[in-house]
């Protein structure tokens, strides 16, 4: 789902433009993203809570060139769903999650929408 396509659902609640409804959706992520650069936690009761997660100073490697590369530490963004959601799209009881560290980095992919890559890893490996 797109930002379009949220912008299109909202019209199910009423007799809005459509220039309406892309004020609320744009309120809704500038209120989400502001509390998370002022370090807020963000609880949607039945959704899941976003909140910030400090990486610490590390020194990684070029890919390319192997050459030792100095990653400063920095907060990313991390979104954990609630238990209602994970029950909603796993119905049936499925297979526990394993845990695995891409699973946890896809979290804070999906954040800044990069879903389709998780998902994939997911089906692929019954996450």
């Amino acid at each position: 789902m797109t930002k379009a396509d949220l912008v299109d659902q909202v019209t199910a609640i009423g007799d809005l433009t459509r220039r309406d409804r892309e004020v609320i959706v744009d309120t809704l992520f500038d209120a989400v993203i502001g509390a998370l650069k002022s370090g807020d936690k963000i609880e949607i009761r039945g959704f899941g809570s976003f909140r910030t997660r400090q990486r610490n100073a590390r020194t990684g490697r070029n890919p390319k060139t192997g050459a030792k590369v100095d990653v400063p530490a920095k907060r990313v963004p991390f979104f954990k769903p609630s238990k209602e959601l994970r029950d909603s799209v796993n119905p049936n009881g499925a297979v526990k999650s394993s845990g695995c560290s891409f699973c946890f980095v896809g979290c804070c992919c999906w954040f800044a929408g990069s879903v389709s890559r998780l998902v994939r890893h997911a089906l692929q490996n019954n996450c």
